[in-house]
């Protein structure tokens, strides 16, 4: 039988509605999102009949942006299908969308109007996330056992933020 106290049984279960819904929902956004920008994508390309397959380059500049977005979707798709089965979020997931979302916002900037110090810290945010992606990539990688091919086994040891276990008293 389980001990936990009935309200924090409730609350569980509470988050997981929640999470399978926001996943749902997530699915959705992507599954639009990539649809609308194959639309537009295509629509840019094929019904330009002076230039044909030529793109502007801030038309360039939006669908890499788009593809972006989408990334940044799947990855977080991807960091709540996590927490929905194993109650435990992955610091690289995060630290990974992090980067992403900073990289879609620096294809965004206009750097002609953009000062330097803001520019800095963009900078400085991008050294930071990869860095310490970096350091977590490889304590995991230490963590995690080898088989025989050299494949890193994915199911365990991949916790950054272990689960707790309870304690009896």
């Amino acid at each position: 039988m389980d001990n936990k106290h009935w309200v924090v049984r409730i609350q569980e279960r509470f988050e997981k509605i929640i999470v399978s819904v926001l996943i749902l929902m997530l699915i959705i956004v992507i599954s639009f999102t990539t649809y609308d920008m194959g639309h537009r994508l295509f629509t840019a390309i094929f019904q330009r009949t002076d230039m044909l397959f030529q793109l502007e380059k801030d038309d360039i500049y939006k669908i890499f942006s788009a593809f972006l977005l989408v990334l940044i979707g799947i990855e977080l798709l991807q960091a709540m299908s996590v927490y929905l089965k194993e109650n435990a979020i992955h610091v690289e997931t995060v630290l990974l969308v992090a980067i992403i979302a900073v990289a879609r916002h620096l294809i965004d900037v206009n750097y002609e109007e953009t000062d330097a110090l803001k520019l800095i810290g963009f900078a400085s945010l991008i050294l930071s996330l990869t860095v310490g992606y970096f350091f977590i990539k490889k304590a995991i990688h230490k963590i995690k056992p080898e088989d025989d091919s050299g494949n890193i086994d994915n199911k365990e040891g991949s916790e950054l933020i272990p689960k707790t276990e309870t304690i009896q008293k």
